[in-house]
């Protein structure tokens, strides 16, 4: 079995044919080894490896939020001077369970400006009614108190 080796850049043609030369060099013709020095073998200073490329793709980051962030201290914000109890949120709308100090109550929160105020009334109807905005069920649950 042959095992031919496979060089793709001249850099390494060279170098293995550089490489047998001085093997050669070292050895007599009848196989034993020879006390005569080898010739000095220069290299061509011309023959350069091949340039490559490689191309790496870009990491993908994740994206930032598009809206205020989903926390209880940006809720409270909107929701002030009630006490936040629960948040969850979904796309332009954070929703959960706020408290008056009398009653606990589900809130609606809509992003707007970068920061969430409370959902007009004919959101929270929509959402809590017909959710056209194609919300997840647990999320109009926390919305609507159902």
């Amino acid at each position: 079995m042959t095992i031919t080796p496979v060089l793709t850049s001249r850099f390494a043609r060279t170098a293995v044919v550089g490489l047998a030369i001085v093997a050669v060099a070292g050895c007599a013709s009848d196989g034993k080894k020879s006390d005569a020095k080898p010739e000095k073998i220069e290299r061509a200073a011309s023959v350069k490896p091949e340039a490559t490329t490689t191309t790496t793709p870009a990491a993908s980051a994740p994206a930032a939020p598009s809206g205020p962030a989903c926390t209880t201290a940006a809720a409270a914000a909107a929701l002030s001077p009630d006490k936040v109890i629960s948040i969850t949120c979904n796309g332009e709308f954070a929703a959960g369970a706020a408290s008056n100090s009398t009653v606990d109550y589900a809130y609606l929160l809509q992003s707007a400006n970068g920061a969430w105020q409370k959902a007009s009334q004919s959101v929270q109807t929509q959402v809590c009614t017909t959710n056209p905005q194609g919300l997840p069920a647990s999320f109009v649950a926390a919305a609507c108190n159902d």
